[in-house]
């Protein structure tokens, strides 16, 4: 491996991502570690989040090699979620009837698929796609000298898509665990553990549900509940790779985010024994965080501008509900921002105290406010904190 990017690779390790960036951008043109050094630069504009740099990255990658799967569909996604969704599906269709009769070229492509899958199309089309990489995935198990643990996660990981959760339940249970898979294997046999139960479905289980907005430290509470032992959900399923759903409640312990914020009146009558964890922050800074975030990464100034396509068509509409519900009927912001606590106070209002807990991590809340909340001990590590980086975006 030569010097530049060995060096580029530890630079990023160690998240500094400029000195990394230049140093990469000096890797001599031998196409094997040009190509490895363009995948460590799209990783570099991903954790900058950076969507424009990413998808000039992702061109630069696809030029030096054009038969890069994953890097072609990172870049449709990107375009679909600027409005160029048809394009997306086309992708995808494409890849799928080009490799049906070869193997895939590795797990993360597969993934990519199955993300795209979800991503971009609905009802019979969406379950003759996912039938289809079923079968890719069958025979690359069957002729896949190297990886095949992996291609048999990723098999498991579909089945459960399609909730075929008695061949998600043998397949799982069968896989060899090897050491780049023991953390996702060791998750899905828990879903198994619950699927096999007596109890299953299980209503009465002990479930925490995050209610807070996008931008409330919605993943950090996710590590932190992970890190107390909860198999934690943020946003979407990981291993389905589609939005937390209804199937999704019954196989994990915990869940954050919109997708979960929209509905925990429901959510408060369908699970009994479940806490509520209400993440927020000041009016201000959420304000200002979340222009920044919608602006950057689907050039959204507005809450309303949410209810118009093609942003409409995001998860081929799967996100809108929990979009138009929590922002969309809004003309800014702020004006969200304070329906949503309204709503949660009126309706906890009359309920038992031990069941919501207000928590600001902004502000400084951690252990010492979640754990006795949760009645679990306090561990000995900091608190996580996620996406804290500087707003790049202000209102003109």
């Amino acid at each position: 491996m030569q010097e530049e990017l060995k060096k580029g690779i530890e630079l990023f390790r160690k998240k500094q991502f400029e000195k990394a960036e230049a140093i990469l951008l000096q890797v001599d043109p031998d196409i094997e570690e040009k190509i490895q050094a363009y995948e460590y630069l799209v990783k570099i504009a991903q954790k900058q989040r950076n969507v424009d740099l990413k998808v000039k990255r992702l061109e630069e990658l696809l030029s030096i090699s054009p038969n890069h799967l994953e890097a072609e569909l990172t870049r449709a996604k990107l375009l679909s979620m600027k409005g160029d969704l048809i394009s997306y599906q086309e992708r995808i269709s494409t890849i799928i009837n080009r490799i049906k009769d070869q193997i895939l070229p590795s797990y993360l492509a597969g993934k990519k698929l199955l993300m795209g899958i979800q991503f971009a199309f609905s009802g019979s089309e969406k379950a003759k796609l996912l039938q289809q990489l079923l079968s890719i995935i069958n025979d690359t198990i069957e002729n896949h000298p190297i990886g095949k643990s992996n291609f048999c996660l990723l098999k498991a990981e579909l089945l459960l898509a399609l909730n075929n959760l008695n061949e998600f339940v043998q397949t799982a249970e069968s896989i060899e665990n090897t050491e780049d898979i023991s953390s996702s294997l060791a998750k899905l046999k828990a879903m198994t553990e619950k699927i096999k139960s007596p109890n299953y479905p299980d209503y009465n289980a002990i479930k925490i549900f995050g209610i807070g907005l996008s931008r409330t430290a919605t993943e950090s509470l996710t590590k932190a509940l992970n890190t107390l032992g909860y198999q934690s959900v943020h946003w979407l399923n990981p291993h389905t790779q589609k939005l937390i759903a209804d199937e999704d409640f019954l196989l994990s312990d915990a869940f954050t985010d919109i997708t979960v914020s929209y509905q925990f009146e429901k959510l408060y009558h369908q699970f009994p024994n479940a806490k509520f964890i209400f993440t927020t922050r000041t009016k201000e800074t959420w304000g200002r965080s979340i222009r920044a975030h919608y602006h950057n990464s689907r050039n959204i100034s507005s809450p309303n501008e949410l209810s118009k396509t093609p942003n409409a068509l995001r998860f081929t509409g799967e996100a809108y509900a929990a979009e138009f519900n929590l922002y969309a009927q809004y003309s800014n912001w702020e004006e969200a921002f304070d329906h949503f606590n309204k709503r949660v106070r009126h309706f906890f209002s009359d309920k038992p105290k031990d069941k919501i807990l207000t928590f600001n991590i902004c502000e400084g809340d951690g252990w010492e406010t979640l754990c006795p909340f949760l009645g679990v001990p306090i561990p000995q590590k900091p608190f996580p904190h996620s996406n804290k980086r500087p707003t790049q975006y202000q209102d003109k």
